[in-house]
C-alpha cells in the first residue's frame, strides 16, 4: 500500500566548500537534504568560498590578518601600519604620526615637502643695489654691476630692463638675467635702467640707474625710423653744396661715403657715419668731431628700402616714420618727427645746420632719391641682398644672377 517508499536523490551543490548530500522519499514527498555540507557565512580568509556562490572573499576589504603600511615619512610625519579585522575592512592606522598645521620652525609640519610654506614666517624684502649714475658718448657700451640679497637667506633672481630710453634707440642690456651687465649708448640723451630683484617668496625689490648719453663732436644728426623693417639712410651734405647739388658725391656723407675728407680745416672738420642700420629703427648717426668748416649744412633722409636688407631683419615692408634728431655743440637744437617715407627711393631734404650759430631750419623738400644722383654715379641697386645661394635670402626670395644697374652679379629676387 506504500508507493515510491525508499527513493533517493542528490542534493546542494559542490561549488566551493559546499558538498552535495541526499533527500529520501516518504510519504510521497522528498526530506530534508542530510549528508552534505550547506552554504555559510561568508568568511574573509583569503582562499575559502564559504557561501558557495563561485566567489572567494567578494565583499572583502582585505584578508583577515594581514597588514599593510600607512601614512607617510615626509617630513615630519612617521608612517604606521593597518591591519585587516575579521569583517574584511581595514582597521586605523597604529603606530603613525599624521601632519599638523605649519608653523614657523624650519620644518615641514604639514608633510608636503615644503618647509615653512604659505606665509607662516614673516618675510623681508629683497635687497638690491644699483650702481651710480652714469655719463658716457653716444655708442660707448657701459657696464652696469649690481648686486642684490634675500635677508631670509634664499636665492634672488635678476631682471634688467630700460624703462626710459632716447627716441630711436632699441638698445638692451646685453645680460638681463646677472647682477652685472653692458649696455650700449645706440642714441644720445637719457636712458633709465632699472635692475629688480625677486627672492623665493615672490617679493620684489628694484632700483634705477639714471644714464645720459653725450652727443660726440660739434655737430651730430640722428636718424630713426619707426618700423622693424626697412633701410633709411642719413645723409649731411658739406657746406660746399646746397640742395638738390651734392649729394651722392664727395660732398656728401652717407653709407657709401662713410668718412669723407672734406678738407680745408683737415681732419678735426671731417664726417663720420657712424652706425649704417639696414634692417629696422635705427638709429643712423653722422657727426662732425671738431672744428667744422662755418656754413650751412644739410641734413638728408632716404629710403633706400622699404624692408630690411638682410637675414636679421624683420618681415614687413611698406612706409615708415623718421625722427631726426640734431645736436650742435652738445646741446639738442631740433627734433623733427613724422618725416613720412612711403616707398623705396622717397627722399626728404630735412634740415639746414648753420655753424658756429647752430641755428636750424626745417626743410620739408621731397623727391625721389635717383632724381639727386650725378650724371658720374652709378644708380644704387635699391633693396638688393647680394647672396650666393638661397640660404642668404629671406624666405620668399632666391639667389639668382642679374645684371640692371650695374656689372652682373648674384642677387636675392622674388620666388
Amino acid at each position: 500500500g506504500r508507493v515510491d517508499e525508499g527513493v533517493t536523490r542528490a542534493c546542494g551543490s559542490r561549488t566551493g566548500v559546499c558538498r552535495p548530500g541526499t533527500q529520501s522519499c516518504a510519504s510521497g514527498s522528498f526530506g530534508a537534504c542530510t549528508g552534505g555540507v550547506a552554504p555559510g557565512s561568508e568568511v574573509c580568509d583569503g582562499s575559502l568560498d564559504e557561501d558557495c556562490d563561485g566567489t572567494v572573499d567578494e565583499m572583502c576589504g582585505c584578508t583577515t590578518g594581514t597588514t599593510r603600511p600607512c601614512g607617510t615619512d615626509v617630513g615630519e610625519c612617521v608612517a604606521g601600519s593597518q591591519t585587516c579585522d575579521a569583517s574584511g575592512s581595514w582597521g586605523g592606522c597604529a603606530g603613525a604620526t599624521g601632519p599638523s598645521p605649519e608653523v614657523c620652525n624650519m620644518r615641514d609640519d604639514d608633510c608636503d615637502g615644503a618647509t615653512d610654506e604659505m606665509g607662516v614666517c614673516p618675510t623681508a624684502p629683497p635687497v638690491v643695489t644699483c650702481p651710480g649714475d652714469v655719463s658716457a658718448d653716444v655708442l660707448d657700451t657701459i657696464a652696469l654691476a649690481g648686486s642684490g640679497s634675500d635677508p631670509d637667506g634664499g636665492p634672488v633672481s635678476y631682471a634688467w630692463t630700460v624703462t626710459s630710453r632716447p627716441p630711436g634707440s632699441i638698445s638692451t642690456p646685453s645680460s638681463p638675467s646677472s647682477a652685472s651687465t653692458n649696455f650700449y649708448l645706440d642714441a644720445s640723451g637719457a636712458y633709465v635702467v632699472q635692475l629688480c630683484v625677486t627672492d623665493d617668496e615672490g617679493e620684489r625689490a628694484c632700483c634705477s640707474v639714471n644714464v645720459t648719453s653725450n652727443p660726440p663732436g660739434a655737430i651730430h644728426v640722428e636718424i630713426s625710423w619707426s618700423t622693424a623693417y626697412g633701410d633709411v639712410d642719413a645723409h649731411l651734405l658739406n657746406v660746399t653744396r646746397s640742395h638738390p647739388n651734392g649729394w651722392w658725391t664727395a660732398d656728401d656723407c652717407y653709407f657709401a661715403n662713410r668718412a669723407p675728407d672734406w678738407g680745408p680745416v683737415g681732419v678735426d672738420g671731417n664726417p663720420t657715419l657712424d652706425i649704417d642700420d639696414t634692417d629696422g629703427y635705427g638709429p643712423e648717426n653722422i657727426t662732425v668731431d671738431r672744428n667744422p668748416a662755418p656754413g650751412t649744412y644739410t641734413v638728408g633722409a632716404h629710403y633706400f628700402c622699404d624692408r630690411s636688407l638682410g637675414m636679421g631683419g624683420a618681415p614687413g615692408s611698406g612706409a615708415t616714420d623718421g625722427t631726426v634728431r640734431i645736436f650742435c655743440d652738445g646741446a639738442l637744437v631740433a627734433t623733427y618727427t613724422g618725416v613720412t617715407l612711403g616707398e623705396t627711393d622717397d627722399w626728404v631734404s630735412v634740415a639746414e645746420i648753420d655753424y658756429p650759430s647752430c641755428a636750424v631750419r626745417r626743410r620739408t623738400t621731397r623727391t625721389e632719391g635717383s632724381q639727386l644722383y650725378p650724371a658720374s654715379f652709378t644708380a644704387a641697386r635699391h633693396c638688393e641682398i647680394s647672396c650666393s645661394s638661397d640660404a642668404d635670402c629671406p624666405a620668399a626670395e632666391r639667389c639668382a644672377r642679374v645684371g640692371g644697374g650695374g656689372p652682373p652679379r648674384n642677387a636675392c629676387v622674388l620666388r
